[in-house]
């Protein structure tokens, strides 16, 4: 039941956050996604998600297509004071966001069987 509930697709939305290359995953579960539905991939690094944004203009499945960087500044309060951590961390990652759209090419279609190259056995070995 559950293999076909993720092959049958039209997720509502899809999030990852990873310090690999989430390229491949993008590749897997964009098809999966319904369309006008939001994707966000976080990581630590620009370089992988800067790949993955040319990626996506390239294939033309995503609109509103951005690469952001987030920035979380803690505050010391104490009475009669307030300012920013000395010790803190100036970058707390980066977040590739879009919206999938109906596209002509192939590229984001849900595969009709899944292939059985891509099964992974489990043994015991």
């Amino acid at each position: 039941m559950g293999r076909e509930a993720v092959l049958a697709g039209n997720f509502d939305a899809f999030i990852i956050a990873m310090r690999d290359n989430p390229k491949e995953l993008i590749k897997l579960f964009l098809p999966l996604l319904g369309l006008s539905k939001p994707f966000v991939v976080f990581s630590p690094f620009r370089e992988p998600l800067a790949e993955c944004h040319v990626m996506l203009k390239s294939m033309g499945c995503a609109v509103l297509v951005k690469l952001t960087e987030n920035w979380l500044r803690e505050y010391q309060v104490l009475p009669d004071r307030t300012h920013p951590l000395v010790t803190m961390s100036g970058n707390s990652g980066f977040l590739l966001s879009g919206i999938k759209v109906q596209t002509s090419s192939e590229c984001c279609q849900v595969p009709d069987k899944p292939s059985q190259e891509n099964d992974v056995e489990m043994t015991g070995e």
